[in-house]
């Protein structure tokens, strides 16, 4: 895991699918890594066919529908899909404007 200073987090991939699989289990990270290869390996295949974070796809299912119903320039499921780290990397972006403008002032 990455260290985390200031409001920069930076959780590669491989950290969140072992905190998307924490939650699912109801565990915590610890116990998600004494948990034997075989059954890591298995959850992690698992993962890749019915993913963990349903609620944010099936969020974009319905964003991308409405917003195909109503424009003649369709968007994929894909499209309405933010990862964390660019969700995260704008919101560090705009703080860090916003710091500068009151600087300024």
């Amino acid at each position: 895991m990455q260290l985390v200073i200031g409001w920069q987090i930076q959780l590669s991939k491989d950290d969140i699918f072992l905190h998307d699989l924490a939650s699912h289990l109801g565990k915590t990270l610890e116990e998600i890594n004494e948990m034997p290869y075989s059954e890591f390996k298995s959850w992690y295949e698992y993962s890749l066919i019915k993913p963990f974070n349903t609620n944010e796809i099936m969020i974009a299912q319905l964003t991308s529908l409405l917003h195909n119903i109503n424009s003649k320039k369709p968007i994929s499921t894909m499209g309405f899909m933010v990862s964390i780290s660019e969700q995260l990397k704008k919101e560090e972006a705009q703080k860090d404007m916003e710091k500068r403008l009151m600087e300024e002032l």
